[in-house]
């Protein structure tokens, strides 16, 4: 746990759904917008996957404050490719029991697994997020959504809150809002106990 007293940047990922389609707005601690993920919309309005949860291919956008893009593609059950909005590639989640993000360039990012520690509830799932190495740096808080307030979407994580030290750069910062919508809006698994 020593590394989580190095932790200095919390980013909160609400998922709101005012108009129409859900997004995951993204603020700093003190409330500031970093970034705003949204579905991806082919043409004729539609969303990339109409049909919602568990089918098929998923792309979503994440539209940060100084208007750069990441695209987030679910486009399989086990894993999720991340590139800029230029396309370039930013790297690959890979999930199974747990999930591993690794960079373009082929080495080893984060691993997110479930915190022993912290027993799920209904509300609340924690994950800690591990270096290369498996050092612990942050954790990854999955909350769901009150059961009475499920979104008509079928959406059933309400936020998730992100707390990493703040010398992650722009790639780790990329990989790490691309898992908070991969959760989010994708309904990815990252654990067991995740839908």
């Amino acid at each position: 746990m020593s590394a989580l007293r190095k932790v200095s940047m919390t980013i909160e990922g609400r998922v709101e759904h005012a108009a129409g389609t859900p997004t995951v707005t993204f603020r700093d601690a003190v409330g500031e917008l970093l970034a705003v993920a949204a579905d991806m919309v082919k043409s004729g309005g539609r969303p990339a996957d109409p049909f919602g949860s568990g089918r098929g291919r998923k792309r979503y956008r994440i539209t940060y404050a100084d208007e750069s893009t990441v695209v987030v593609d679910s486009g399989d059950a086990a894993s999720t490719s991340v590139r800029r909005g230029d396309g370039t590639a930013v790297g690959t989640i890979l999930r199974a029991e747990s999930a591993t993000a690794v960079a373009s360039t082929g080495g080893t990012l984060f691993h997110f697994v479930r915190d022993p520690c912290t027993p799920p509830t209904p509300e609340l799932l924690r994950l800690l997020v591990l270096d290369r190495s498996g050092s612990e740096i942050g954790c990854l808080d999955v909350v769901r959504a009150v059961v009475d307030s499920l979104s008509p979407n079928g959406i059933t994580i309400h936020s998730t809150r992100l707390s990493v030290p703040l010398s992650a750069d722009r790639t780790e910062r990329d990989i790490l809002l691309a898992a908070c919508v991969d959760i989010t809006l994708g309904s990815r698994p990252y654990c067991a106990e995740l839908p």
